[in-house]
């Protein structure tokens, strides 16, 4: 026989050999799930997340979905999953490594017009069972606040989840002229505090498609506001004060439903697949507001990611929103963190269309640690549809020779574009780090948007 002979007899042999073992697994049965290494996470747990039960065929991409929904999760740093022949079908293995189930997190965040400052203390996996809570709060010159939540993901063991939480919150809300007279300079600081509690409940169909209601209530106290009295040393006059505070107190009770669509996959820093969410906000006296207090607020988003060799992510995200008669506080807005290279809430509207692309790029690894960098685009229009300073809930908006109803592309249109760091652990869910230099076209200005912790 000749050399080519040999090698061709090898090769068919060793098909012939390997074969029966792939026929093994593809279309039998799962006769056993094992799990290993879990320390902290209850077994009973990692089976309700791989989500495959005894009986089940195996099919080509049985063990891919099961890593993902443990990538999923948020309770892994790193997951394996195979088969192997186990009496007259397959069993199926999984090896997990746990994350910290808790993190004290400080938080810090450094934009245009706004400092904060905080800690978070976050536990993942409450009892074993993936339950998570959060206790935490900020100090900011704009949106200071403290929260108390927890968060059931699988409730009673099912596809429903429930979490409740406590907030309070002391605000400083800018209003800007959407006019060039006055510049980056807020004409009034509105100051706001609250006191409120949510809950929500949800139910997961077929894994990918999440439908939610809520309800919201808190009590709004305003305390007065600031008013911009002019800057000498640029040249800009005072403005004309408006003889009526920006809101009134309030107490409003609101109801939440929503609807999402997911078929993102996240394994560590890289987020792949796409997600559509809408949702629906109502204010008015049925869900236990004020008389005075009547609107509502509509927001759909979209979401997509695309992996490029291995390390390398594109992520791009738009979103649009619509309401009417929106309380002070529930106004759309953009700048700082959601519109690099402008001043935070720079941009103030009733309807609002956003889209972001993020170009994200490993550099270095040092053990558990990544080192990315990214950059990006963003683009926000916001504008007015209508400013009635008529209207019940005591909203009375900036004079109108300083803001502007209807749209207008030169006026409306913001643009920002840059670059940035991001530092992730592999074994904590969130990115450590977060730097961004951005340039607001507009503007031309160079900004910094810095975000230590969540």
């Amino acid at each position: 026989m000749s050399y080519r002979g040999l090698i061709l007899g090898g090769c068919v042999a060793a098909l012939v050999c390997a074969s029966p073992t792939r026929a093994l697994a593809l279309g039998e049965t799962i006769v056993d799930v094992k799990i290993r290494d879990n320390n902290r996470t209850s077994e009973d747990t990692i089976r309700a997340i791989v989500g495959v039960d005894i009986g089940d065929e195996i099919e080509t991409d049985t063990l891919e979905l099961i890593r993902e929904r443990l990538n999923n999760s948020g309770l892994f740093s790193d997951v394996d999953v195979f088969w192997e022949p186990h009496k007259s079908g397959a069993r199926v293995v999984v090896t997990v490594r746990e994350k910290f189930p808790w993190a004290p997190v400080p938080t810090f965040s450094r934009a245009a017009g706004n400092v904060s400052f905080g800690a978070v203390l976050v536990h993942g996996n409450l009892w074993g069972r993936g339950k998570q809570g959060v206790i935490g709060g900020r100090i900011s010159n704009v949106t200071s606040g403290a929260v108390l939540a927890y968060r059931d993901p699988a409730l009673l063991g099912t596809w429903m989840y429930w979490e409740a939480q406590g907030l309070f919150r002391d605000l400083q809300l800018p209003e800007f002229a959407n006019t060039d007279v006055f510049g980056d300079n807020p004409l009034r600081v509105n100051k706001l505090r609250s006191f409120g509690l949510s809950t929500r409940f949800g139910v997961f169909w077929w894994r990918r498609v999440r439908t939610e209601v809520g309800w919201e209530f808190a009590h709004w106290n305003y305390r007065g506001y600031d008013w911009f009295q002019g800057d000498a040393n640029q040249g800009i006059p005072a403005p004309i004060q408006p003889g009526e505070p920006g809101a009134q107190d309030a107490t409003v009770g609101e109801a939440l439903v929503g609807l999402k669509f997911d078929f993102r996959a996240r394994e560590h820093a890289i987020m792949t697949g796409n997600a559509l969410s809408l949702g629906l906000r109502l204010g008015n006296p049925t869900w236990g507001s004020d008389k005075k207090i009547d609107y509502w607020k509509a927001g759909a988003e979209y979401v997509h990611g695309v992996r490029f060799f291995r390390r390398i992510n594109w992520v791009n995200e738009a979103g649009v929103n619509l309401g009417d008669r929106l309380p002070l506080w529930a106004e759309n807005w953009a700048g700082g963190e959601n519109l690099r290279g402008f001043q935070f809430m720079r941009f103030r509207g009733d309807t609002q269309v956003r889209f972001t692309s993020e170009f994200h790029f490993p550099l270095f690894t040092i053990s558990q640690l990544d080192f990315r960098a990214l950059v990006f685009y963003d683009m926000q229009a916001l504008w007015w549809r209508k400013l009635d300073n008529q209207r019940l809930d005591g909203r009375r908006f900036l004079p109108g020779d300083y803001v502007k109803t209807g749209f207008s592309p030169g006026r409306d249109i913001h643009n920002g574009v840059g670059g940035g760091l991001r530092f992730f652990l592999r074994s904590v869910a969130v990115p450590l780090v977060g730097v961004d230099y951005g340039y607001g076209i507009e503007d031309s200005e160079w900004r910094v948007v810095l975000i230590v912790g969540a």
